[in-house]
């Protein structure tokens, strides 16, 4: 009997677009947007089997917010992802101080073949609160990881902070 062949390891991409604008709603000031939902957007796991089910899908971001900042659902945004919370988490990075907040999926994942891949139409589109600040500055970096359980095993895509945001 020949040896089985390994399976392929396990892989979580994702991509989620970050936006900082002022804003006529908020009066000129500062506002985020945070889309899923986006054409480039997506949270994917490949090498899965069909049937597979997929658990405590979640994600964290780190913004330099005000205190107190609260997210919204926007156009379009789904209910299987809860509404970003703050976690009481903080840094100072480049001189500005960062808040955590997160997010987890409540809606059924179950793998239907050798990629899983949440549905646009499940995906999250967010605004914050209006900031204090005026200004948006450019080039403000961001950090954001998610996570998801497969088969006893727990995968995280830390996107690090190489990220800026983009004009809205």
């Amino acid at each position: 009997m020949a040896a089985s062949e390994p399976e392929p390891p396990l892989g979580l991409t994702s991509l989620t677009t970050f936006q900082v604008a002022t804003t006529s709603q908020c009066g000129g000031r500062r506002q985020y947007s945070i889309s899923g939902q986006d054409y480039n957007s997506h949270f994917t796991i490949q090498n899965t089997k069909p049937g597979e089910p997929i658990t405590n899908i979640a994600m964290t971001f780190w913004l330099p917010t005000d205190a107190g900042t609260v997210w919204y659902p926007a156009g379009g945004s789904s209910s299987c992802w809860s509404r970003p919370t703050a976690t009481g988490n903080t840094q100072v990075r480049n001189g500005l101080l960062y808040r955590a907040y997160t997010s987890s999926f409540s809606c059924s994942a179950t793998a239907t073949g050798t990629t899983f891949r949440i549905p646009s139409s499940q995906m999250f589109n967010w605004v914050s609160s209006c900031q204090s600040s005026y200004t948006a500055p450019s080039g403000i970096a961001y950090n954001y990881n998610q996570t998801a359980n497969i088969r006893d095993e727990t995968l995280v895509k830390d996107n690090g902070w190489n990220n800026t945001m983009e004009p809205w």
